[in-house]
């Protein structure tokens, strides 16, 4: 009795254990996944907009698609990197992620694929990067001297199999939620502005999902990389728009939320790099995150009412024109969210406005919240201090 008794507790211990490994796998990888995204396609945003300010055709002609077409490379680069693979392992994850970005699936065409058009959403490529790595784990335990003809060929046959697993399903689901966005943007378009905002925002301070991805996932099925629309449709406009300015909201948000008990290095680090420093202090007082997160969904509905649905946005882009729709999900970030959207309508009156509304509301809103949060006594200024080991 006993050791069935034993056997019973161990079972069970080791049900949490498993869950606690499966969290901190996805938590790594999904963090890796960012810095994947930001090393490529986020890059590639803001190299095009220097290149079109400055007049430099190399940079946003040649350099930042290129950027834009390592995607996938990135991606299984860094997940690579934060699951501890070195050597031909670690090179293959990447040339995996590669792939998985410039593989069209389409099973209404022979051999199932689309030999004119590339995939480049993030997600398909971290599936199969997770999925390559698995095959690797489990097919080559120990080194062998065949191992360099071996890896790159079962690793190149892996990536293929599960692009074609995985790759329909998921842009089958990102144009259900475009499609579920398109449908509720044209019912109600201040409400549904009000959640696109408050989603995206919650989604960029998240440490272990990228805002950008899921930015890059969803929107660029009316608009963005590799498209073949000529002109993006208004509701995408509008529903893009609404997210940066949730994205923004967070960064700036924070920001303001910092400014008393840290130095200015770590005010601007949170302003331009990521309001996901401040989740540390988000998970020991949840009451933090509240002015930002009221900021990200009232701003946004707002935002609509002012800029009069963004027709004018649409209006301004020249036919024809492509770019990446990371900017809806980067807020303040390397300054993507602002510049990409100023430099898409032409650095027109209504763009500055856009940038200023979406710098300068949610700075005003935020500072009002914390100082009225604080009073309550809902939160105290050290809930917000930064420490060096972010």
């Amino acid at each position: 009795m006993s050791k069935v008794s034993n056997m019973g507790v161990d079972s069970a211990s080791s049900t949490p254990q498993f869950w606690s490994k499966v969290k901190a796998f996805l938590t790594t990888t999904l963090n890796a996944m960012t810095f994947g995204i930001f090393g490529t396609i986020v890059v590639g945003a803001i190299i095009q907009t220097i290149g079109i300010i400055t007049g430099i055709d190399v940079l946003n002609m040649r350099v930042a698609p290129v950027l834009t077409s390592l995607l996938g490379m990135g991606i299984g680069l860094s997940i690579g990197l934060s699951l501890k693979l070195d050597g031909l392992k670690l090179i293959m994850l990447a040339v995996a992620g590669g792939i998985a970005t410039l593989v069209k699936v389409d099973f209404s065409m022979h051999g199932w694929f689309d030999p004119t058009a590339v995939s480049n959403n993030p997600i398909t490529a971290y599936l199969v990067v997770i999925g390559v790595y698995f095959i690797m784990k489990s097919i080559f335990k120990k080194k062998t001297s065949y191992d360099l003809f071996f890896i790159p060929i079962m690793t190149i046959l892996s990536a293929v199999l599960v692009i074609y697993l995985v790759s329909w399903p998921i842009d089958r689901l990102m144009e259900a939620i475009y499609a579920t966005i398109r449908f509720f943007m044209n019912l109600e378009p201040f409400t549904t502005s009000a959640f696109i905002g408050l989603i995206f925002g919650v989604l960029l301070t998240l440490p272990f999902i990228s805002s950008a991805g899921v930015a890059i996932a969803v929107f660029s099925i009316p608009f963005g990389v590799g498209n073949t629309m000529a002109i993006p449709d208004s509701v995408a406009i509008a529903a893009m728009c609404a997210a940066a300015i949730g994205s923004s909201a967070q960064m700036v948000g924070f920001s303001v939320q910092s400014i008393r008990k840290n130095n200015v290095g770590t005010i601007f680090t949170v302003g331009l790099a990521s309001s996901m420093f401040q989740f540390k202090n988000i998970m020991k007082k949840p009451q933090t995150w509240i002015p930002s997160l009221i900021a990200s969904f009232v701003l946004a509905p707002l935002g609509y009412f002012i800029f009069d649905g963004y027709q004018w946005f649409i209006n301004l882009i020249p036919v024809g024109h492509q770019f990446s729709a990371v900017w809806a999900g980067m807020g303040t970030s390397g300054l993507v969210g602002l510049l990409q959207p100023l430099t898409i309508a032409n650095f027109s009156l209504n763009g500055w406005l856009y940038i200023a509304y979406m710098v300068i509301f949610p700075l005003v809103l935020v500072f009002w919240l914390d100082m009225l949060f604080i009073k309550m006594n809902w939160y105290t200024e050290n809930d917000l201090i930064l420490d060096a080991s972010i």
